[in-house]
């Protein structure tokens, strides 16, 4: 094999290996832009359910004005991946404007203008799509930050909440043991009471301290002789 032929041979792989960078580069960029669509869909859906967890009145003040900083922090995420889904410029390689002018010169010479397009591309999309992954892994973790600091705050709510509803039941329960003693006290009061009366016998009166009227036309009392 001649030195031209291994030459030629050499550019053809690096032009294709630099169509496959550039390739990739591109794609990374696409998926970056995909998945900040679908992270501002899905948070979009969960800044009213933050807000309103702010706003109700079951949650106590302070958590209030503590979930305040992360529902600010998921909104200040949103507007980051907004920045990584605004349309950028990237390059591509020579465009079709080349062709014709490549066409008179040598095989060696277009895989040369080739690879020289291919890595320019890279170079300068290099800094946009650096940027745009910098600014997808910062609102990613700003929304895991903000996302888990307002569901421990939900737990901690509904903990706090749990233990008011058991001291109100619990003083609710012994309010009303308190009724139910007071009225089984006075239930057997009563019943003592009347226990007591009924115990009360009328007692046997001698013949001599009872009234004895005789009866007839003319009717006197009769005085017993003791």
């Amino acid at each position: 094999m001649s030195n031209s032929e291994n030459e030629i041979k050499n550019l053809e792989f690096l032009v294709v290996k630099s169509r496959e960078l550039l390739q990739e580069q591109l794609k990374a960029y696409e998926n970056y832009t995909s998945k900040s669509g679908i992270l501002i869909s899905v948070s979009s859906l969960f800044i009213p359910f933050a807000i309103s967890f702010t706003t109700t009145n079951e949650v106590e003040n302070k958590i209030k004005v503590i979930s305040i900083f992360p529902v600010l922090l998921m909104i200040y995420s949103l507007f980051i991946l907004l920045k990584v889904l605004k349309p950028k410029g990237l390059d591509h390689g020579f465009n079709f404007e080349q062709f014709e002018s490549l066409i008179p010169k040598k095989h060696t010479e277009v895989l040369l203008y080739e690879i020289g397009a291919n890595k320019s591309s890279y170079r300068d999309n290099n800094s946009i799509v650096a940027e745009q992954s910098k600014n997808f892994k910062k609102g990613v973790k700003y929304i895991m930050i903000s996302s888990i600091t307002l569901i421990v705050l939900t737990i901690i709510n509904s903990f706090s909440t749990n233990r008011e509803l058991k001291n109100i039941n619990i003083n609710n329960l012994k309010i009303s043991k308190m009724i139910v003693s007071d009225k089984n006290e006075n239930q057997g009061n009563q019943q003592q009471s009347s226990e007591q009366g009924s115990s009360q016998r009328i007692p046997e009166v001698d013949s001599s301290q009872r009234a004895n009227i005789e009866k007839g036309e003319n009717p006197t009392t009769i005085t017993k002789k003791e």
